[in-house]
């Protein structure tokens, strides 16, 4: 029995060592969508999440997904939490909620209240670094917009499927033709693109379908 319990401790300490540790230096600002550096080393959490909460709260009629996995991220208990201390499998668990949370947002990218909600997934989940290739991808169509380049400077951009949007960063005017070009050339931002549209697409009906029955139910 003691040899089963050695060997569990060692998978799971296996599967820690798995997780991508992701760790603000001393001097590194934290991930803000709204704030300046200097501000978002003076704003804390708790601020960060009441915004969001209160964006939500003015969101929620509109937005899609299951109500639970919204109050489920945006909870108490899920506030303060550090991905590093989760495994690898708890961490894609996460992710795969935080994704589907990201996509249901994307329609909303230039209103306040969205960008609030977004703000605290960058501070307490890490999205840009976890999830920064979905952020990328899926607010990709507000590409003319100076917030867009604001979410672009949280993100990471050395993958090989994002290092093309690096010219964003350099305050040029970027465009169609140069995202047409990437397209193009890289089949698989294509790919996950139609995915995430045909996935909201999807969810949006079904929102759209459980209102009509619940107005429905109401008259």
């Amino acid at each position: 029995m003691q040899q089963s319990n050695t060997s569990l401790s060692a998978q799971l300490g296996q599967l820690k060592l798995q997780s991508r540790a992701i760790r603000l230096e001393p001097n590194q600002a934290p991930p803000s969508l709204l704030f300046s550096e200097a501000t978002s080393r003076a704003v804390d959490i708790d601020l960060i999440h009441s915004m969001a909460l209160g964006g939500y709260a003015r969101l929620r009629d509109q937005l899609c997904g299951p109500a639970d996995i919204h109050s489920e991220l945006l909870s108490h208990e899920m506030k303060g939490l550090n991905r590093n201390h989760l495994t690898k499998v708890e961490n894609e668990q996460l992710s795969t909620k935080l994704r589907r949370m990201l996509l249901w947002l994307s329609p909303f990218f230039l209103e306040p209240d969205c960008q609030k909600i977004l703000d605290y997934l960058l501070r307490n989940f890490y999205v840009h670094a976890f999830e920064g290739e979905n952020l990328c991808l899926l607010y990709l169509q507000f590409y003319r917009e100076p917030i867009y380049v604001k979410l672009l400077h949280n993100v990471n951009l050395e993958s090989r499927h994002l290092t093309w949007l690096k010219v964003f960063l350099q305050k040029q005017v970027v465009n169609q033709d140069l995202i047409v070009k990437a397209f193009a050339h890289d089949n698989y931002l294509l790919e996950q693109l139609r995915k995430s549209c045909l996935e909201l697409v999807r969810d949006q009906a079904r929102h759209q379908e459980e209102n009509t029955i619940i107005r429905l139910e109401e008259d």
